[in-house]
């Protein structure tokens, strides 16, 4: 985890964010004083230091002062209250990069986080908006220490006929390093066959995996071989193994111990030879410790645990995604798909809750829309263009139409609305909810200059 530095904030509401950053991947270390906080910086590396707006005075700008001078110049954020945010504009002249007000709302803070801290990245990493594609087994895209890592995984359990168990947020290509470990393998030439199993209802899973023969149940008008004869020889890759019920788990661990399964209805086992790769998207340690899996189907199907990182934690890759789905829609179009060096600085300020497959989305739905082929600002979800920064936006350059007070309250109103959608994950029913108003009124709203 990354560590963030909290300074000033007091205890309970230091906690909640603790508590809160430490599921999005970011390790917390609160103090009550910016003498204590110079004395962490001088012995602990920090990607980030926030600052509770109270302590700002001169010792809050030595605090930025002895921060710059040390390696890691860690970005500022301040927290501040309404009475107190021209403090906080102030000291964002003297080396803070950014502030949120209170009272406080945690995905506002995430976004500012990542913001300065992609940032970050960006400055010490020199991430290369336009770097070219680098793939891996035909697939897999990036170059970040994460993938590299994952790919010298691949190579060495490919080979063998260990199960694997790929763990994972939703949309971070779990089926394609599956898909990467079978093409690897001896069993390459042979069916790789997915399934997910939470998309199957509960009581066809069994008959999906292990087949049935005729009469076996209501509606089996014919004898069917399920997933594993099918794959006789190949690869099954389970994905949402998670959602699997103790009844089939157990079915399941015999396929693993005995290599043989028995259609539905059918006492005749059959021999299979299948190599097994599973897939979860949350923690099958903590399903297991609660019984809700099986404890020895766990240690069967974890011979190697592969873990892939959400996208929040790989962004030096985005570029290159980025690259690849504009290659792909303008192959689907037929029209080149573009987009500026400024829209991919603000999808590396995003967090990409939904991962690779969000991004892939945004990329998709904005091409749609581009009636140029070149995405725009106003091409993306809301969510996302905000982050987007746009220099003509209440700049001199916008002319005195632009700068009345009717146009001004406009954009703040539309920046609120915007604010609001990402809080519900992009979605306009709950967001109008929210807000009090119709899903008509919130379309109107977002559509207008």
């Amino acid at each position: 985890m990354d560590n963030i530095l909290l300074v000033g904030c007091e205890q309970a509401v230091a906690k909640v964010i603790q508590t809160f950053l430490a599921k999005n991947d970011y390790n917390v270390t609160a103090c009550d004083s910016v003498e204590q906080g110079v004395l962490l910086l001088r012995s602990e590396e920090f990607i980030l230091i926030i600052v509770d707006v109270h302590l700002l005075g001169m010792s809050s700008f030595n605090l930025i002062h002895d921060n710059e001078s040390t390696a890691g110049h860690s970005p500022i954020i301040l927290l501040a209250d309404y009475s107190t945010v021209d403090l906080a504009k102030d000291a964002m002249k003297h080396g803070v990069v950014d502030y949120i007000t209170k009272p406080l709302k945690l995905q506002n803070l995430l976004n500012v986080i990542n913001k300065a801290t992609a940032k970050r990245e960006i400055r010490h990493k020199k991430i290369n908006p336009l770097k070219e594609i680098k793939t891996h087994f035909g697939t897999i895209i990036g170059e970040s220490p994460e993938i590299s890592h994952i790919c010298s995984l691949i190579e060495r359990v490919a080979p063998t006929d260990a199960t694997v168990l790929i763990q994972g947020e939703s949309g971070t290509g779990k089926e394609l390093v599956a898909q990467a470990i079978h093409n690897e393998s001896k069993r390459a030439k042979e069916n790789f066959i997915p399934l997910n199993c939470a998309a199957i209802p509960e009581q066809l899973l069994e008959s999906e995996l292990f087949g049935h023969i005729k009469g076996a149940f209501t509606g089996a008008s014919e004898k069917r071989d399920g997933l594993f004869i099918a794959a006789n020889n190949g690869t099954v890759f389970l994905d949402e193994i998670n959602s699997m019920n103790l009844n089939i788990q157990s079915k399941l661990l015999r396929v693993l111990q005995e290599k043989q399964v028995k259609r539905v209805g059918d006492d005749k086992p059959v021999s299979v030879n299948v190599r097994i790769i599973a897939a979860c998207n949350e923690s099958l340690i903590d399903k297991k410790n609660s019984g809700e899996f099986r404890e020895d189907l766990f240690y069967r199907i974890c011979i190697v645990p592969i873990e892939v990182p959400p996208l929040r934690r790989r962004i030096e890759d985005i570029p290159m995604l980025v690259e690849h789905f504009c290659r792909m829609e303008s192959e689907k179009l037929d029209r080149k798909i573009t987009l500026s060096e400024s829209i991919i600085q603000g999808f590396l300020s995003y967090s990409w809750p939904g991962n690779i497959r969000e991004l892939q989305n945004a990329i998709s739905c904005s091409s749609v829309l581009s009636e140029t082929g070149k995405i725009s600002k106003h091409d993306l979800p809301p969510h996302i263009a905000k982050l987007i920064r746009d220099d003509s936006y209440g700049g001199k350059s916008g002319g005195s139409k632009n700068r009345t007070l009717k146009s001004y309250m406009r954009r703040m109103e539309k920046d609120y609305i915007n604010q609001m959608l990402s809080e519900c994950g992009g979605n306009r029913t709950n967001t109008a909810k929210l807000l009090g108003i119709s899903r008509a009124s919130l379309y109107r709203k977002l559509d207008q200059d």
